[in-house]
């Protein structure tokens, strides 16, 4: 590969997920440690069902994705720009198949892990490695981290209660917390958190009282961010609507038709006059549902005006790399 190629393809690389948000000096070190291949067509890259130890980013050409139903997917560089890897689960769930001759980079998945938190530059890091602040301007993220603001919290604190008022949307600098949910008197462990994970964005964007308790496992070192800031610098530019008039206009721009997404939980609303299919999915359910959704449609959400699930809804899906919009519904 001649020396200009190379260098096109690590400015490629620059915008894809998650060398975006690298340090220089970081992404450096792992393009040394990286390889591009030049495959042919028909070349099998990796099998389904096979330990997936070398992360994969196509750079061009065309990937088939065959799942275990041999039906198959196309990977381009377009949705590597969207997505990033080809493949993030630690076994492969799809066989990759060269459509045409492809440039693929290629680095041990190892060799691809963030550096365990150390400081201020980490936690930035992995908060900016989130397909979310592609949404975001410069000059949002330039605000945001000045105005996230240090708390040192110890072992066995709560955080958060549930049922209460959102205050705070909270990122983990160091240490491990706790998200308990209470339903009907029972209370389940729904997740547990390390450095680099944010928690307490539901109750901001929804209004809503918070809908779990946080409690630390140990002692933690917290990012927080108050709930004006939180709204102007990430929720405002995350957060786009359309209108059901607007959404022929979504449906010409791009080449899969729309997938709307009802996340009322009220079974009695009232059905709306949509020709296309909508999924229902209660909120509660979507963070395990979307691990199975396409990323190249675009998903509109519809739900009720309070609390404003809808709007959670669509920041989850932005925020894992979909591109999502809330439906304005009419009064």
């Amino acid at each position: 590969m001649s020396q200009e190629l190379k260098a096109a393809h690590e400015t490629q690389l620059r915008q894809m997920p998650p060398f975006v948000s690298m340090t220089d000096d970081r992404l450096g070190a792992v393009l040394e440690d990286g390889q591009f291949l030049h495959i042919s067509e028909g070349h099998l890259l990796f099998k389904r069902s096979t330990d997936n130890t070398k992360s994969h980013f196509l750079l061009s050409g065309q990937l088939n994705l065959v799942n275990d139903a041999f039906e198959n997917t196309p990977f381009t560089p377009e949705t590597g720009m969207k997505r990033g890897m080809v493949d993030e689960s630690e076994t492969h769930s799809v066989s990759a198949v060269a459509a045409c001759e492809c440039i693929i980079f290629e680095i041990d998945r190892a060799k691809l892990e963030p550096p365990k938190p150390t400081g201020q530059g980490s936690w930035m890091e992995n908060l900016l490695s989130t397909p979310l602040f592609e949404f975001v301007p410069p000059n949002n993220i330039q605000s945001l981290f000045k105005r996230f603001e240090p708390v040192a919290i110890g072992s066995n604190q709560t955080i958060i209660t549930q049922g209460d008022a959102g205050d705070y949307f909270y990122v983990i600098k160091t240490g491990r917390v706790a998200i308990d949910q209470t339903t009907a008197g029972e209370t389940k462990r729904v997740a547990e958190m390390s450095a680099g994970s944010s928690f307490g964005q539901d109750a901001l964007i929804s209004d809503a009282p918070r809908n779990a308790t946080v409690t630390t496992l140990e002692s933690c070192e917290l990012m927080r961010l108050s709930e004006s800031d939180f709204s102007e610098l990430l929720m405002s530019p995350v957060i786009e609507y359309v209108t059901l008039q607007e959404v022929d206009a979504v449906k010409s721009m791009h080449t899969k038709p729309p997938i709307f997404i009802d996340v009322r939980s009220n079974l009695e609303v009232q059905p709306l006059e949509i020709s296309d299919p909508v999924k229902r999915i209660p909120l509660p359910l979507l963070r395990d549902e979307m691990r199975g959704f396409d990323v190249d449609p675009i998903y509109l959400v519809i739900g009720p005006q309070r609390p404003k699930i809808a709007e959670v809804a669509a920041y989850l899906l932005n925020e894992a790399g979909f591109s999502a919009y809330v439906v304005s519904l009419p009064e």
